[in-house]
């Protein structure tokens, strides 16, 4: 009986460990962007799937360079696996970035909720924001994918 409950439970483990991750995250930093500097993303999306996406950055508030006094605009450049582009802008609220001990703010904002993907397999998002691009202070941007729902 304990060898059937210990196959059980190993074989339960197994399933759990090769199903498919239920986020993807990166971050890139400043000093690693593109020539223009772009954030650039690469990420497999399935049409049966639905994907909650949020972009997160960190700020010193020191840096010398950082200085804002409305929305953050973020440039969007998404590539479909056939090669397909869609452009557009979308601006970070300056109230979603909260500081943490006067030394540096933090930003964590849904970027797109319940996307589902007309192409499957790989795609390609590059990320500009021009206000802090090479500011001082500014280390990086980050994206994290969710996995909402799979549509069966």
């Amino acid at each position: 009986m304990k060898n059937a409950v210990f196959c059980l439970m190993a074989a339960l483990l197994l399933m759990v460990s090769c199903s498919e991750p239920a986020s993807y995250e990166r971050f890139i930093k400043s000093s690693d962007t593109d020539s223009l500097g772009r954030f650039c993303y690469e990420f497999d999306l399935d049409t049966a799937a639905v994907y909650d996406i949020s972009v997160y950055t960190r700020i010193d508030a020191c840096g010398k360079g950082v200085q804002w006094h409305g929305d953050i605009r973020m440039d969007a450049i998404w590539t479909s696996p056939s090669g397909n582009q869609f452009f557009e802008t979308v601006y970070i609220p300056r109230k979603e970035f909260t500081s943490r001990l006067s030394i540096e703010s933090d930003c964590v904002v849904r970027y797109r909720s319940g996307i589902r993907p007309d192409e499957a397999g790989l795609w390609n998002l590059m990320l500009a924001l021009p206000e802090l691009t090479g500011a001082e202070g500014f280390r990086g941007m980050g994206i994290k994918i969710t996995l909402w729902e799979r549509i069966n």
